[in-house]
């Protein structure tokens, strides 16, 4: 809305299809639809407690990903970063639940 081309988000990992989304709405200054996406990645943040401990590294990232389905991944980080243990990997999958629109469904007959 300020004019920026572009920006960082390792919410492409998570839902692409959706970010995409976002990214058109904003090029056809579509702010309304934008907005409201927007609004569901803060939503879906400030949800997900254990994500923000990791935050300020891909450990979270690698996380949200991994529990939406959309790419395998790997929890082990090496040091400084602690992975995400099995407790709160848990605790992300539940939140995931409660956005849909967050959790990556294969299409039929896709491997």
């Amino acid at each position: 809305m300020i004019g920026a081309k572009s920006a960082y988000s390792s919410t492409i990992y998570l839902a692409p299809n959706l970010i995409l989304k976002l990214y058109d709405h904003c090029v056809k200054r579509e702010w309304d639809e934008a907005i409201a996406i927007e609004k569901r990645i803060y939503a879906l943040t400030a949800a997900a407690q254990v994500y923000d401990r990791h935050a300020a590294n891909a450990v979270g990232d690698k996380a949200l990903t991994e529990a939406s389905g959309f790419l395998e991944t790997k929890r082990y980080t090496r040091k400084p970063y602690l992975p995400i243990n099995e407790e709160e990997f848990v605790q992300l999958t539940a939140v995931l639940r409660r956005f849909p629109e967050f959790v990556y469904r294969k299409k039929r007959g896709a491997d």
